[in-house]
């Protein structure tokens, strides 16, 4: 796997910057003099992939979330599946939240 491909991965893993430069580092002998910070974000950015700069509330993530799926679909006949995918991700989160407090 080329340097680009793994950086792609670690980002959408949703590694933070240096995460990846010790993934980088660790997993595919890339050590950080040769690829810093900068040429980092410079490959993230050639590849359109980009970090937010303002967090949203879950409230309005999930909101979106259900409006994007019901528009998908077309019709309600998925519902379920939403409802059920909605579930799922809101379960995740959630754990992830009671392991940052931990």
């Amino acid at each position: 796997m080329d340097t680009e491909g793994a950086v792609k991965i670690y980002f959408s893993l949703g590694l933070s910057y240096k995460e990846i430069l010790v993934f980088l580092a660790t997993n595919h002998g890339i050590i950080t003099c040769v690829i810093s910070l900068r040429i980092l974000k410079r490959i993230l950015l050639q590849a359109r992939l980009f970090r937010r700069k303002r967090k949203s509330g879950l409230r309005e993530v999930a909101e979106s979330f259900l409006l994007e799926e019901c528009q998908q679909s077309g019709q309600m006949t998925h519902w379920p599946t939403v409802k059920h995918a909605f579930i799922m991700w809101v379960r995740i989160h959630i754990l992830l939240w009671r392991d940052r407090l931990v």
